[in-house]
């Protein structure tokens, strides 16, 4: 999650500073897009981790504390998928395109 934060912030920092600071425009973008690949990393390493562990035995689920993991988890992965389409048909400029593998 603070990885998460952080890349937000070097993203939306950028904003901040004039086009002319090219070099600390691209610095930024560049510090975005490194913390991105390592939460990333992370995420990949829990999926792989919770696949190859067996699931441990459940103490005292509650389901407000499920349904708060959903919401907030679903509420993350809207935001994300928001800021990319805000990005292609509002802004319309390349950051979708270079966010996907074959763009």
């Amino acid at each position: 999650m603070i990885l998460i934060a952080v890349s937000v912030w070097y993203a939306y920092s950028r904003g901040f500073i004039p086009r002319e600071e090219r070099d600390l425009r691209r610095a930024i973008m560049m510090l975005h897009f490194d913390w991105s690949w390592v939460a990333m990393g992370v995420v990949a390493l829990r999926i792989f981790w919770k696949a190859r562990t067996a699931e441990p035995k459940t103490i005292n689920d509650d389901a407000r504390l499920i349904l708060a993991h959903t919401l907030v988890a679903g509420a993350l992965l809207a935001l994300h998928v928001g800021a990319a389409l805000w990005h292609h048909v509002i802004k319309k400029d390349e950051t979708l395109q270079r966010m996907l593998p074959w763009g």
